[in-house]
């Protein structure tokens, strides 16, 4: 069973590096923990500033650097004793992102995922798909944090919370 936080009070995932250090390492089950990272991110508007011949070798690269800072936030994620989910680290490898149908089929399947973790974690720029996660989140209860990709250390700072009743950011 996972206590409350020794600096906030919350029974929940904070995104204090304590709690996760002091609660969860002391033979709690982890937590499920839902990551969201940019995929597509703002793909559509800096294409539009690539040649037409580079723009397939853009697209690929684009994609494969999307997944590749997903991968590494996963990790960080598990080794702060964390079960990271994470869908598009998943979903893409049979899924085609640029195809509408299939990535709507995607980005469901990862709100049923998002519905059943105890947290939202949010790395870097917020896309319109992540948006749309925060936003299911917060209508469902689950805590949302901001987590600095600058730091790349997870849980050094404290997260930004955003409160499911208000919507406000918050600092904890």
């Amino acid at each position: 069973m996972i206590k409350n936080c020794s600096n906030c009070g919350r029974n929940r995932v904070c995104g204090h590096k304590t709690y996760v250090c002091k609660q969860w390492r002391q033979g709690s089950s982890r937590p499920l923990i839902y990551c969201a990272s940019a995929l597509k991110g703002n793909l559509d508007q800096d294409i539009l500033l690539v040649p037409q011949n580079e723009q397939r070798k853009f697209i690929a690269e684009y994609y494969q650097n999307n997944i590749d800072a997903a991968a590494r936030y996963s990790k960080e994620a598990l080794e702060s004793n964390v079960i990271p989910v994470t869908p598009h680290l998943y979903f893409t490898t049979f899924l085609n992102d640029l195809d509408p149908e299939e990535r709507k089929l995607g980005m469901d399947v990862g709100i049923s995922w998002l519905l059943k973790s105890e947290a939202l974690w949010v790395f870097g720029c917020i896309s319109h798909g992540m948006q749309e996660e925060i936003d299911q989140a917060l209508v469902a209860g689950i805590p949302v944090y901001i987590i600095d990709t600058k730091q790349r250390a997870l849980l050094n700072e404290p997260a930004r919370y955003i409160d499911a009743g208000t919507g406000v950011q918050l600092y904890e």
